[in-house]
């Protein structure tokens, strides 16, 4: 780029309403010629200025050198800025833009390819191939540049080598914003580089230690028993004393037990014996107080492995970027000079520490730990690892889970067996109290005509203990489930179900039976006794973390009462049901021995005509007390003998359900005739 142009962009676009050389703007297209004469549709005059980029759009001149022109007309306009490139969009080609193009302006009216090239005045060149500006990376692309001295022209004209491609050329008044990047930061004492999904940080300490073990630090696993260094050479073939791989953990600072390896990119490392939680490395060239300050300006890679082998296995690794697989980085410490970073002191050669973690914050896991150094000659006289405990494992799942659908509360408090032994707590669930146990099927009359377990009158009969509970048949269709539904509408607290919540055997305080009760209990209410809706489940853990004995922990054969509720206040309901994990006597079929519901029994609306009315005409009207959203049918008759039902049911309101109708047989088709001489009506609900 000649010294009349600064440079601006790589890439970007056009600006069309700004862009003067626009065909859509009234500029108009020359050149001196055309590849192969014009028959290329993709290599065309008129798409030097088409507003298009791409191979597609451009033109390609047919002689050495070729010019294209940008004429104004008989108008000048005030040049600042251009832009021009190869092929800013796909399809793109590697070719076409070698050499130098020279950028010219013209007064004269009216330019195009022939006007004389005295009447042309350089702007100035540029060579694509030889730029070196900040930001450019590829020659094919859209380049834009500023003229140091903007001109006023009536045209403009590119003097390019033969063969080279244009896909567009841009004009602009105004120079375009120059978006180079600024050049790069100049080196610190340390660079830090943390390779994806890794942190590294320096702790700041500059030497601070003479001797190992490191004071207040985790204990250095690099001296563990099992530990082993390795390395990928060693200088003058070990025959130096001083610097031996075994010195790479030996616990000693200083020359006279370090290492030095043959080449550049020699890597020091230490096998763990086993896969190890890493939170820190630290290493240096000699960390005594009267050390040599050589061997320590390098670039140090940090690498990890999880393949388990031996020291001499690891060594020979490759750098496959996976450490399942072999060397995988973690990020790179490149030492430059003694300085200040941070405002902490940093000497070279003095051993130095660095966090290491995931950028979750988790530990690094590794069964060995290596350093990579490009210096040639670079010394490492003690090799640090330092390892955190391997965090806990996490809980075991709660014995006991409950979830609740959206708008709906469920919980467990901590009840284990509460009411242990044979009688159940007074409940609204009882039969005693009108409660009618329901069930996809039961076990008993598979076990025997007259065998008493296993039934559903069994789920609120008032009794605990296996031989008064329930389980379901073996040829039961899904969903399996056990309920009761009560005989009015009830607010409901809380619901309570076990196994065996009874002492089968005299003398023996756990339940005897300690099976069929595990899985994940789904809870649905009901508010008139025939659709269902889920509020939550309950899920009890089956093996592990649970006891033998009622009370504090958890016992999972046992009661256990769940508490339900509305997120917007009590659930007023007609009945419960479980959606139960299994089903007959094979395959873990679900016990339940009692199925308990507690809350407040609402006092019921008398159900009752409260109005009638007729007319006009043969219509007529009637109004009884409902309940929202519980189904109604209303019946009618003659003789009080015979009566046929007016469909569809109707659906109750909240207070009142009012039905309208006609005395005729088109809408009561039932009647002998038209308007009888006496009608008897009822609500069934």
């Amino acid at each position: 780029m000649s010294s009349g142009l600064t440079y601006a962009e790589e890439g970007g676009t056009l600006d069309a309403p700004t862009d003067v050389a626009l065909a859509a703007n009234g500029a108009t297209p020359f050149a001196k010629d055309v590849i192969n004469g014009g028959g290329y549709p993709a290599h065309q005059t008129s798409h030097l200025n088409d507003g298009l980029y791409s191979n597609d759009y451009s033109w390609i001149g047919d002689s050495d050198p070729s010019w294209a022109v940008i004429s104004f007309g008989a108008a000048s306009k005030t040049i600042a800025s251009f832009a021009y490139g190869r092929a800013n969009q796909l399809p793109q080609f590697n070719d076409r833009f070698g050499g130098t193009t020279t950028f010219q302006y013209t007064t004269v009216a009216n330019p195009d390819a022939s006007t004389p090239d005295a009447s042309w005045t350089t702007i100035g060149t540029v060579a694509l191939t030889a730029t070196t500006h900040p930001g450019f990376t590829n020659p094919i692309l859209r380049h834009r540049y500023n003229i140091n001295t903007p001109v006023t022209a009536t045209g403009f004209r590119m003097i390019t080598p033969g063969g080279n491609c244009i896909d567009e050329i841009e004009l602009y008044s105004t120079a375009g914003t120059v978006s180079v990047p600024p050049p790069p930061p100049p080196p610190q004492a340390i660079d830090i580089t943390a390779a994806a999904g890794f942190t590294i940080a320096w702790d700041g300490k500059n030497g601070s230690y003479a001797d190992l073990p490191v004071p207040g630090l985790p204990e250095n696993i690099a001296l563990k028993p099992g530990a082993a260094a390795f390395a990928s050479s060693l200088i003058n073939g070990g025959g130096y004393p001083a610097h031996q791989i075994p010195h790479i953990n030996d616990g000693l600072y200083g020359n006279d037990h370090s290492w030095i390896g043959a080449s550049a990119n020699s890597s020091a490392g230490v096998a763990l014996g086993g896969l190890s939680n890493i939170i820190a490395v630290a290493w240096g060239r000699d960390n005594t107080g009267a050390g040599l300050t050589d061997r320590w300006v390098s670039q140090y890679t940090i690498q990890r492995t999880t393949v388990a082998g031996t020291p001499d296995a690891l060594a020979a690794l490759t750098d496959t970027g996976d450490p399942a697989t072999g060397w995988a980085g973690i990020g790179t410490v490149t030492c430059n000079f003694n300085g200040t970073v941070g405002g902490n002191p940093f000497t070279g050669h003095l051993r130095h520490q660095f966090s290491l973690a995931t950028t979750g914050g988790g530990p690094v896991q590794a069964t060995a730990l290596r350093l990579v150094c490009s210096a040639d000659g670079a010394c490492i006289d003690e090799l640090e690892i330092y390892e955190t405990l391997p965090p806990p494992p996490p809980p075991p799942p709660a014995p006991l889970v409950t979830t609740a659908e959206a708008g709906y509360v469920v919980t467990w408090d901590g009840n284990d067996g509460d009411q242990y032994g044979l009688s159940v707590p007074d409940n609204l669930a009882l039969a005693a109290h009108g409660g009618m146990p329901i069930a996809s099927g039961q076990l008993a009359p598979e076990l025997g005509v007259d065998f008493p377990y296993h039934r559903i009158v069994n789920l609120n009969d008032g009794m605990y203990g296996n031989e008064h509970s329930w389980i379901g048949g073996g040829a039961d269709a899904a969903p399996w489930f056990a309920g009761v539904l009560l005989p009015a509408p009830t607010t409901i607290t809380s619901i309570a179900f076990g196994r065996d919540n009874l002492p089968d055997r005299p003398g023996f305080t756990p339940p005897f039976f300690t099976d069929r009760w595990a899985g994940t209990y789904t809870i649905q209410i009901t508010a008139d006794g025939t659709s269902w809706t889920p509020i939550g489940t309950v899920f009890l853990k089956g093996n592990g973390g649970v006891d033998a004995l009622p009370g504090g922990g958890f016992t999972g054969p046992l009661r256990h009462e769940i508490k339900i509720a509305k997120t917007t206040g009590p659930i007023e309901a007609m009945g419960v049901r479980l959606l139960v994990p299994g089903t007959g006597i094979g395959g873990e079929g679900t016990a339940i021995d009692e199925l308990e519901i507690y809350g407040t029994t609402t006092t019921p609306t008398p159900f009752d005509f409260t109005n009638f009315t007729t007319g006009p005409g043969d219509a007529f009207s009637l109004t009884f007390t409902s309940v929202a959203g519980v189904s109604y049918t209303v019946q009618y008759s003659e003789n009080l003998a015979d009566w046929a039902s007016v469909t569809p049911a109707l659906t109750g309101t909240a207070g009142t359900t009012t039905f309208s109708s006609h005395l005729n047989t088109t809408s009561l088709p039932a009647l002998s005739g038209p308007n009888p001489r006496k009608l008897y009506f009822r609500v069934r609900r």
